[in-house]
């Protein structure tokens, strides 16, 4: 029925199943009876879906069981679908191609977020670089007005500064002067 799709194993028992299932070459889709020899296939499927390599693998259930219970289990348990014999092998086939399609679906959309989430890694790991190389930024400008700053205070303490200075020496010199004259004059006699 389906070597026309895809290569396939088929098995006898429940075990069989797990074993092939369970391998590590994972299967892209299981067809699974219920009733099957040894282990039915509403264990098998629940094994199916405990394994990690096997837990996103679709399972379809082909059965000729048609209670509702029995449907509702099947789904419950994770199959994708449950189909009742007799079928049409061109509903088999349509169904089987749909969740083989929507499995690849959901892996393309899993390595999607994955890359997403790289990207939002690598995005907020530059974003963090910007905010360091801003904020030292910040710093050197802020420095720079420090700087700024500092020389426009000594350039404003050194105007009076140099003003006070200059006329110290003035007086300075003038006093020298003074006494230079008064000394000058100290020896002389003063006439009436």
């Amino acid at each position: 029925l389906m070597q026309s799709l895809s290569e396939c194993t088929a098995v006898e028992t429940g075990e069989e199943a797990l074993e092939v299932a369970l391998s590590s070459n994972p299967p892209d889709l299981i067809l699974l009876d219920i009733l099957m020899p040894g282990m039915d296939g509403f264990e098998v499927c629940a094994q199916l879906k405990a394994a990690s390599q096997t837990q996103d693998v679709p399972v379809i259930f082909l059965s000729s069981n048609t209670d509702v219970e029995d449907k509702t289990r099947g789904i419950e348990l994770g199959a994708v679908d449950y189909i009742t014999k007799p079928f049409h092998s061109d509903e088999v086939k349509a169904r089987v191609r749909t969740h083989l399609t929507l499995k690849k679906m959901r892996e393309d959309l899993q390595e999607k977020n994955i890359t997403l989430e790289r990207q939002v890694k690598e995005i907020k790991a530059m974003i963090e670089l910007l905010r360091e190389k801003d904020l030292r930024l910040i710093e050197r400008d802020r420095m720079a007005g420090i700087y700024t700053l500092a020389a426009g205070i000594a350039h404003e303490i050194n105007n009076p500064l140099g003003f006070l200075k200059s006329t110290i020496s003035a007086l300075k010199s003038g006093v020298d002067k003074m006494s230079l004259a008064l000394g000058y004059w100290g020896d002389k006699p003063v006439s009436d």
